[in-house]
């Protein structure tokens, strides 16, 4: 049973991914639990409430308009550890795996001011597929014209 519980948990499903650089696709399977506007992540250090945690934070520099979004991966409380696949100054395509958090946790995005957001707190976002925001105001309500990949 505990076999069967940790292969569905540490599952790797294909994923169709919306194939378009100025959309910001969630980065994990899971429930948006705030959306809030805060300053920078970067400019304290200090990444919120949780601090006791591991975490990790990328910097994604978007192809489109030359914004910027933050990924947060932090640890939970049962297994405190975070394998992150991205590397300093290496392309990442939209829907790439990032890593993992082992037991799972919480994912945090920062996205620039005026971003239109697609998702409200209590919807259920699949990693990899959900649309989450998008970084040109154009596309905004083009999603039918959207082509996809699988990954």
């Amino acid at each position: 049973m505990i076999t069967a519980l940790c292969a569905y948990f540490f599952r790797d499903p294909m994923r169709v991914v919306p194939m378009n650089d100025a959309l910001v696709v969630s980065p994990a399977d899971g429930v948006v639990t705030s959306i809030v506007e805060v300053e920078s992540p970067l400019d304290d250090g200090s990444g919120g409430a949780v601090n006791e945690n591991e975490r990790v934070r990328a910097v994604i520099e978007s192809s489109v308009g030359g914004h910027s979004v933050v990924v947060e991966q932090i640890a939970g409380v049962l297994a405190r550890r975070i394998v992150c696949d991205l590397e300093t100054g290496k392309v990442a395509k939209l829907g790439s795996r990032m890593g993992i958090i082992r037991f799972g946790s919480r994912m945090n995005i920062y996205l620039p001011a005026g971003v239109p957001i697609y998702v409200a707190e209590g919807h259920t976002v699949v990693g990899g597929e959900t649309i989450v925001a998008s970084l040109d105001a154009d596309i905004a309500a083009v999603h039918k014209d959207l082509t996809f990949d699988k990954v």
